[in-house]
């Protein structure tokens, strides 16, 4: 059984499927990689052959149709490692993640890792002041290494980054994958594993690069709808404190955001569902 699997969802993007799959030589031998491709096949085939690597590849491709739950869910259920990581294909393992193999093999109580990550461009630049500022934003700047104590507050403030992390493969096949959604399975994962976690540690370390959109998703108006009902589900698995309190200021932040989208596109439902929310979560706030 390998220590690591690497589950790699990837749609027609060649060019960052070659670099993600190459930054594998990091995290040295007896790893399981498999690529969940939903889009064409050939792509994937000749990224394989550009990286030049010299370990086996799995290519599992999936119907047509698929979606990213979809293809989430298959990596997941086919993953055979003691652990599990999901690198998005236009992400990188850099050289820091060479600690990662002997760290994970060492291992008895915690059963989820997390760390810091660099910042790149499109092409793949790291980006050093962007990287910095990323941290102190989403609070990895502030953490101290080694064991954490809420990994459900962590989880919720978004220090944890969705892109990568590494989980005892049978917590995270114990979870839900819901492929109703479109593109927020990955939140809803995070969450259950942060409340079934029995340990977590967090390296400082930058392991990976997180590639910058052009265009996040939630522009979209309907995925900030997917994204309200997203953590409004999640209420129901936060158990402490500190994070029902940060949830709480999260679901209302976002119900602003669908409300804007909703008064701008006109959408009635959209609307209606943000009142809903705001009236259920008040600003406890002092003026």
């Amino acid at each position: 059984m390998p220590v690591l699997s690497v589950l790699i969802p990837t749609y027609n993007r060649r060019k960052c499927l070659k670099k993600a799959l190459a930054s594998l030589i990091y995290l040295g031998d007896g790893l399981e990689v498999i690529v969940g491709n939903n889009g064409e096949p050939e792509p994937v085939y000749l990224a394989i052959a550009d990286a030049k690597i010299d370990f086996p590849v799995v290519h599992l491709q999936n119907p047509a149709g698929s979606t990213y739950p979809d293809n989430l869910r298959s990596l997941i259920s086919r993953a055979s490692g003691q652990w599990l990581t999901i690198l998005h294909d236009d992400d990188f393992f850099t050289n820091e993640s060479q600690i990662i193999p002997g760290l994970l093999a060492d291992l008895d109580r915690e059963d989820f890792v997390f760390s810091d990550h660099w910042i790149a461009d499109s092409e793949g630049e790291i980006l050093p002041q962007n990287t910095y500022l990323n941290s102190v934003k989403y609070g990895r700047a502030g953490l101290s290494p080694g064991p954490v104590q809420s990994l459900e507050y962590l989880a919720i403030k978004q220090c944890i980054c969705l892109d990568c992390f590494f989980v005892r493969t049978e917590l995270a096949r114990a979870c839900e994958i819901d492929t109703s959604l479109q593109c927020f399975a990955d939140v809803l994962l995070l969450a259950q594993i942060a409340s079934r976690s029995r340990g977590a540690m967090y390296l400082p370390d930058r392991l990976f690069a997180y590639r910058l959109s052009s265009a996040g998703l939630t522009s979209q108006g309907f995925l900030q709808d997917e994204l309200l009902r997203v953590l409004l589900r999640i209420r129901r698995l936060v158990s402490t404190g500190s994070a029902k309190a940060a949830l709480a200021e999260r679901i209302r932040r976002q119900a602003y955001v669908v409300l804007k989208y909703s008064i701008k596109r006109r959408k009635l439902h959209s609307f209606v569902l943000s009142l809903k929310t705001l009236a259920g979560f008040p600003d406890q706030r002092k003026p």
